[in-house]
């Protein structure tokens, strides 16, 4: 957008200083309309910006919300599975146990990158700009499908393993 003002700015000096027939009033007309163009292209930038900005915070913060209700859901199936491995009593146990333990510390992972972008995308917010935006969707992706990947696991063996 700062380019275009000043592109703008430039062609418009350029035809000033090239039609050198103009009389002062008009010449001062001119720059005085200059000055309310680029103030304009200003607040209009500025506002496209403010929009932006206000889109993006209320998709994180949607996308935030429903990421922690996953990961609760998640915690809260492994604790079911926990406690059904527990009053079993098949020859799998150790291995239920084992797949328990790798699935509780990749939920933990996957709730460590979550509140990390989270606190990322609390700090991005002072400098936002559209690389910001670019990121949530990148990152929002990648976690949707993790979860999702971890999600199956779990409820895979819920079901195939525990009765």
């Amino acid at each position: 957008m700062k380019t275009a003002i000043t592109i703008l700015s430039m062609s418009f000096s350029i035809l000033l200083l090239s039609c050198n027939t103009g009389t002062k009033k008009e010449l001062t007309d001119a720059e005085h309309n200059l000055k309310k163009v680029n103030r304009d292209l200003q607040h209009a930038a500025k506002d496209s910006t403010n929009a932006a900005k206000e889109k993006t915070i209320t998709e994180w913060k949607a996308f935030n919300e429903k990421s922690e209700k996953m990961v609760s859901v998640l915690n809260a199936e492994l604790k079911q599975f926990q406690k059904k491995i527990n009053t079993s009593d098949q020859k799998e146990t150790i291995w239920l146990k084992k797949e328990l333990i790798r699935n509780r510390e990749k939920l933990k992972i996957m709730r460590s990158k979550l509140r990390d972008r989270n606190m990322e995308f609390e700090n991005g917010l002072l400098k936002f700009d559209d690389s910001i935006a670019s990121k949530n969707e990148s990152f929002q992706r990648e976690f949707n499908y993790d979860m999702d990947e971890l999600s199956k696991a779990v409820k895979d063996l819920f079901i195939n393993n525990v009765k």
